[in-house]
Order: C-alpha cells, then sequence, then structure tokens
C-alpha cells in the first residue's frame, strides 16, 4: 500500500513537470565500426564531415522521427525556447585532439551553422605542466618539445557563436585492461616496477570531476561517458551539483549481437530511478533512446542501424531523492548491520561448542 502511494505521487509529480518547458535533442546514431580507425574512414576530418552530413540532413527533416509525449500521453507540445542540444556519441571525434586543432575549428563552426548546442565524444590531448608535480614520472607522457601532456576519453560541449565555446570533461570511470592498465598508480611505486615504459600502455587518463555542461538559461546537463553510467554514486555527484538531465555518450558496438548493449540501457534506467532524472543516450550502434525519470522507456532505437531521433526533455526537475542527499545510506547501513549478524553468529556458535565440550 505504502509503496503504491508513493509511485503514483511519483507518477503525478512526473506528469506535472512533462507539462512544462522542454528541450529540443537530437540523438545521432551513426553505426560507425567500432574495430576500425576513424570508423572506417580515412581520417577524423572524413568522418566528422560525414557524420556533420546526416546531422545536417536530420534538421532539416526537422520532428518527423521524434517521439511526440503530447500526442501519445497528452502531455503540452509547446517548442523549447532555446537552442536545441545535439549528442554525438562516444568517440565520434576519434584520435587525439586539441582544442585549438583544426577538426576543433570545424565543430565550432557547425555548431554556428546549426544554431545548437553539440555534445560529442572525443579522444583529447591537453597539454599541463601541472601533471608534472601531480604524477610520477614514469607515468609522464612528453611531447618532442619535453611538454607534458595526457589522452583522454572525453566529451566536449561546443556552443554556437563563440570563439571560446568548448567546455570539457574527462572520463573517470574506465574499463580495467581495455582503457587503462589497472592499478598503474600503485604499482608504478614498486621498486623496480617504475622502470617499465609505462605510457606505451597506460592507456587513458583518467579525469576526477563529474564536471556539468551549463546549457542557456541556466539549464545544466551532466556529460557521462559509457561505463560512467554504471557507477550510481557517481551520477549522484552530478545531480548534486545541478544537472537537469543526463546525457549519456557510449559506444556500444563492441558488444555485437549480445544482450551487452540493453544491460547497458538498463543500466540506465536504474540510474534515472535513483536520481529522478530524464537521462537521453546516444550510442555509436545503439541501443539510443530517453528514459523518463521513473525509469520508463520513453525511446528505445533499434541495434546496428544508422538512425536519428529528436525527442523533447523536460527541464523542470523533480525534488532530490535521498539517495542524492545522502547517498547510498541505506546500503552502509545493511551493510553494517549484516556483518555485525555475522560477528554475533560466529562468537554464538564459538560460545555454544565450548559448553557442548564442557558438558
Amino acid at each position: 500500500g505504502l509503496s503504491l502511494w508513493i509511485d503514483m505521487n511519483r507518477s503525478v509529480e512526473w506528469e506535472a513537470l512533462a507539462m512544462g518547458p522542454t528541450q529540443d535533442v537530437l540523438i545521432i546514431q551513426p553505426n560507425r565500426d567500432s574495430y576500425e580507425p576513424f570508423g572506417g574512414y580515412a581520417s577524423v576530418g572524413e568522418l566528422i564531415d560525414s557524420t556533420a552530413a546526416f546531422t545536417s540532413q536530420a534538421i532539416m527533416e526537422g520532428h518527423g522521427d521524434s517521439v511526440d509525449l503530447a500526442e501519445s500521453e497528452g502531455i503540452s507540445d509547446s517548442l523549447s525556447p532555446t537552442d536545441p542540444v545535439i549528442l554525438w556519441p562516444e568517440n565520434t571525434l576519434d584520435g587525439a585532439l586539441t582544442l585549438n586543432s583544426y577538426e576543433a575549428y570545424r565543430m565550432r563552426s557547425y555548431a554556428t551553422q546549426w544554431q545548437a548546442h553539440v555534445l560529442t565524444g572525443v579522444g583529447w590531448i591537453e597539454y599541463d605542466e601541472a601533471l608534472e608535480g601531480q604524477r610520477h614520472p614514469a607515468l609522464l607522457r612528453r611531447a618532442p618539445s619535453n611538454r607534458t601532456y595526457d589522452v583522454y576519453n572525453a566529451a566536449w560541449h561546443i556552443r554556437p557563436n563563440r570563439e571560446d565555446s568548448i567546455s570539457t570533461y574527462k572520463k573517470a570511470n574506465l574499463v580495467p585492461a581495455v582503457e587503462r592498465f589497472p592499478f598503474a598508480d600503485e604499482l608504478v611505486r614498486l621498486p623496480f616496477v617504475d622502470r617499465l615504459p609505462w605510457t606505451s600502455f597506460l592507456g587513458f587518463g583518467r579525469g576526477n570531476q563529474a564536471t556539468v555542461f551549463e546549457l542557456m538559461e541556466s539549464q545544466k546537463v551532466a556529460p557521462v561517458i559509457c561505463y560512467d553510467s554504471v557507477f550510481s554514486d557517481w551520477m549522484r555527484e552530478y545531480v548534486a551539483g545541478g544537472a537537469q538531465w543526463i546525457a549519456v555518450l557510449t559506444n556500444d558496438g563492441w558488444w555485437g549481437r549480445t544482450s551487452g548493449h540493453t544491460q547497458h540501457y538498463d543500466f540506465a534506467r536504474l540510474r534515472a530511478i535513483e536520481t529522478r532524472r530524464p537521462i537521453v543516450r546516444a550510442a555509436n550502434s545503439g541501443t539510443s533512446g530517453w528514459i523518463d525519470p521513473l525509469g520508463d522507456r520513453q525511446l528505445m532505437s533499434d541495434y546496428g542501424v544508422v538512425s536519428s531521433h529528436w525527442v523533447k526533455i523536460p527541464t523542470q526537475t523533480m525534488d532530490n531523492t535521498f539517495f542524492v542527499e545522502r547517498g547510498n545510506l541505506l546500503g552502509l547501513c545493511v551493510s553494517v548491520l549484516s556483518g555485525l549478524w555475522l560477528t554475533v553468529g560466529f562468537f554464538i556458535h564459538i560460545l555454544s561448542a565450548h559448553r557442548r565440550r564442557q558438558v
């Protein structure tokens, strides 16, 4: 009875919020070959131009392939007064790019041409002299000029009509072995181990901040890259930082025709329920889509196809959940109580055995 009452109240609250302002979001699912450099193109420039051409086509076609909640569920179809947001998946800008590269300039030009905010996955090189004092010397990458740098699996937020238009997020939760050598920061401190050529097999640099991208009119979005979405505490940090909705940029082409991509999609449903925030997924090969704050699928694309989807995301937020405010306190309490129960049970067993021997 209590759970039904809570669920009904949440549903009523969500329907009221969905009647308010919305954000137009265009999801691009390019379906590039995940195992080929530049997705099978000759260069990252060709990759950008091909994806941009497909995006321009989707913009010209308008909202024909959108999920219109106004028609399907009686929700207001008022257009967002803000610039649209375009989502490109993880690793769309394949390679190792800098913020002042020609490819970054082209992305600024496309954002201005479309009059849209573009969120995209990118392989990003950052030159940072501060790394000198933050990293073990064996983990420092150096350019021929002796400048220190690192390479990140990152997200860029590219604004229209601005020279300084790119904000960045560095992926924090890297897949062990595939994206970063496990325990590198600890292992490198062992004797003789620091003599190994660490930078040749280390993998990506790791971010440490749940950066929130600020769009227009104080609207904030959480840029989440692939494996990040598995970690509920990390997602909680975004929402605590003011994120009104969550954009998951992922490349699930690695999974092939297994259940991996659908399980990854369902992880996002859990994160939506925990945070009460809408989640939009842009996946290279699928499954793309969006999930409302109650965890219900509003759009789930086909896997392994090229597609684009216009969706409207409510920008008013539900109240923060207990999980967002306090973290996984319930899980901690259960763990402590379980530990106490096992400890007490162990000692009761020992005492009982001792008494039987005395008898």
